[in-house]
C-alpha cells in the first residue's frame, strides 16, 4: 500500500506560534491597513471571526501600550507603527 504524505486540512484548534504571528500581521493589514471589518477578514482568512477579533484587540493592546496613542491619532499611528512592524520582520506589501 502506498501513502501519500499530504498534509491534513486544518479544520480549526490551535495554531503553530509562526501561524499565529503570520495571521495576526495579516490582521494588521487588512484591518488598520486596508480598513476591513473583522467579518470581511474572517470570511476572507477563512477563520473564525472571534479569532479575527482577538487578534485586533491584541494590536489596538499594542497601540494602546504606546505612550503616544490616543483616539485622535490612531489611524496615523497605526499605519506608522504597522510599517516599523513590516520592516522588522522583513514584510513588503
Amino acid at each position: 500500500m502506498i501513502m501519500a504524505l499530504v498534509e491534513p486540512i486544518k479544520k480549526g484548534g490551535r495554531y503553530t506560534r509562526k501561524e499565529q504571528e503570520e495571521r495576526k500581521l495579516r490582521v494588521l493589514q487588512l484591518h488598520f491597513e486596508e480598513k476591513k471589518s473583522a467579518v470581511k477578514i474572517a470570511e476572507e482568512l477563512k477563520i473564525n471571526r472571534n479569532t479575527i477579533n482577538d487578534d485586533i484587540q491584541f494590536w489596538y493592546g499594542q497601540l494602546a501600550s504606546k505612550s503616544s496613542f490616543n483616539s485622535s491619532n490612531r489611524n496615523s499611528f497605526s499605519r506608522n507603527y504597522f510599517s516599523k512592524v513590516s520592516i522588522s520582520v522583513g514584510i513588503s506589501y
